[in-house]
C-alpha cells in the first residue's frame, strides 16, 4: 500500500544524506554505503514528486560515491 506521501520522504531522506556526508568525513569507508542509499532513496522520492533534473543529481551522487566505495 503507498501512501503518496514522498515530499515528507524526502524531508526525512534528505536530512539522512546530510547526518551521513557529516558522519563520512570522518569515517569514509563505514558511512559511503549508507551515503549511497540515502542518495539512492532521496532520488527515487524526487521521482515520485515528478522532480526528474533534481533525482538525476542525486544519482549521479549515488555512482559516484558507490564507485569510490568499491574502489576502497
Amino acid at each position: 500500500m503507498q501512501l503518496g506521501r514522498y515530499e515528507e520522504s524526502f524531508e526525512y531522506d534528505k536530512d539522512a544524506v546530510e547526518i551521513r556526508r557529516a558522519l563520512g568525513e570522518d569515517e569514509p569507508h563505514k558511512y559511503r554505503p549508507l551515503l549511497a542509499k540515502s542518495l539512492y532513496s532521496t532520488a527515487w522520492d524526487l521521482r515520485q514528486l515528478g522532480r526528474y533534473e533534481e533525482a538525476f543529481e542525486y544519482d549521479k551522487d549515488t555512482v559516484e560515491i558507490s564507485r569510490a566505495s568499491w574502489r576502497g
